[in-house]
């Protein structure tokens, strides 16, 4: 919170059509670099979920509906725990994610997902 990463990964995504994976990605590893160089700390560990939703346009008088939403999350830290849920979905969808690499907690991992809340389809 002290780097404002939410805001800084809403004006990353606003600017970029790089989606929301790269986004917190981004937003991750300068909140990491810039809270070590302030406080000369060795634990260099974090993480952000962004949500971006795709709404239909609102007609006046109904509210708009979702139509899918993109979640992704970037991690430093040995682990991080997620959980996501939709009408399209038959059980709520819930992990906990896993470094990939031995890197003494230095690198930053992510995940990503699609939902597509029209269809009964959902792509991880």
């Amino acid at each position: 919170m002290r780097g404002f990463a939410a805001r800084e990964c809403c004006t990353s995504l606003s600017l970029s059509q790089a989606g929301p994976a790269s986004a917190a990605m981004k937003v991750l590893r300068s909140v990491i670099q810039q809270e070590g160089s302030e406080r000369g700390d060795t634990d260099k560990t974090g993480g952000i979920l962004v949500v971006q939703a795709d709404a239909s346009v609102s007609v006046p008088g109904d509210r708009p509906e979702l139509n899918a939403v993109e979640i992704a999350a970037a991690y430093s830290s040995l682990s991080f725990g997620i959980g996501y849920y939709g009408n399209s979905i038959a059980k709520p969808k819930i992990t906990i994610l896993r470094k990939k690499r031995e890197e003494n907690g230095a690198g930053i991992d992510h995940f990503e997902a699609g939902i597509d809340l029209r269809t009964s389809c959902c792509s991880d």
